[in-house]
């Protein structure tokens, strides 16, 4: 994508200041860059509660031309959505756009809105099923002058040469806040984090300069994509990372930050059989130079290896 902000969780349930702060900066974004491209927003599917005061800010926000709302037929056994027209947009309580009683200071009286059928079917089970294949079919890409491409082997995500990051050159955090600073290394090994730009500001700085720094929250912040990181060489002080996204859109890369976004538990424990065929997943016989803002004049690794 052109511009994301990285949130750390599947639901903004959690951190909804965070979820608007990163949902204003979007659509801010979006009317500097492109002002007179039509813009379609697919909301989220969380309408109760909280999730319904969220959607009224994102509608009171954006200002719409035209509104369609996919009204589910009565044999559906989910709460209903009241119909977002006019009437309920004015008077509802916004998470953020009702503080200090401006709930009606958002006229959206130019707004057209269409009630249209749509399917019972919601597939919460699948949820978190969509999530997984889809992250390992973003890592599985290759970007290439045709832009992204399908992976052309099942090993793929061991067969893949990683990128070298120094510790010094990145922030390391945990959206839990549930692991020790002194334990974020182990807990981040073998994981999915996104590859983020956190402003100077927001640093905290170590004892140590060559060891990795730290951030207190999750931000938002802007998130350039998404990595594994496949090892890490405490020797060397180095990080070997797996990402789809070329070296020229990394170059701001300056925190890994790991969420709820996690590979599949059984490509992890079906590692025993790779092993048999000669695929070690966190094994790696060679690395490409650090493409992060790292030093430049630091040697490669005589082995190259790490586990």
């Amino acid at each position: 994508p052109e511009k994301a902000y990285f949130l750390g969780h599947v639901s903004p349930a959690s951190q909804p200041d965070s979820y608007c702060t990163a949902i204003r900066a979007l659509i801010d974004h979006a009317r500097r860059v492109a002002p007179k491209v039509p813009l379609l927003v697919n909301t989220m599917g969380w309408v109760n509660g909280l999730g319904l005061s969220l959607l009224v800010d994102v509608i009171r926000w954006l200002r719409p031309t035209d509104l369609v709302q996919l009204v589910p037929n009565e044999d559906s056994s989910d709460t209903p959505l009241p119909l977002l027209d006019d009437t309920l947009l004015q008077s509802a309580c916004g998470w953020m756009t009702s503080r200090n009683g401006a709930g009606s200071l958002w006229p959206l009286e130019d707004m057209s809105f269409y009630a249209l059928p749509g399917s019972n079917y919601r597939g919460r089970s699948w949820a978190r099923a969509k999530r997984e294949a889809m992250v390992l079919a973003y890592l599985g890409c290759n970007v290439g002058a045709d832009g992204y491409q399908t992976p052309k082997t099942p090993y793929w995500l061991w067969n893949t040469t990683p990128l070298r990051l120094p510790w010094s050159a990145v922030v390391v955090h945990d959206c839990d806040n549930s692991v020790p600073k002194s334990d974020l290394l182990y807990s981040i090994r073998g994981s999915v984090v996104a590859l983020c730009v956190v402003p100077t500001d927001k640093l905290l700085k170590t004892e140590n300069p060559a060891y990795p720094k730290f951030i207190n929250s999750c931000g938002p912040y802007e998130c350039l994509g998404y990595g594994l990181v496949r090892a890490i060489d405490p020797s060397e002080h180095l990080f070997y990372i797996t990402t789809p996204e070329p070296p020229e859109r990394l170059a701001d890369v300056n925190a890994l930050i790991r969420g709820d976004i996690h590979l599949p538990e059984s490509l992890l424990t079906a590692q025993a059989q790779l092993l048999q065929c000669g695929w070690a997943p966190y094994l790696a016989k060679a690395s490409s130079e650090p493409v992060f803002n790292g030093d430049e004049d630091e040697e490669p690794s005589d082995d190259g290896s790490c586990s």
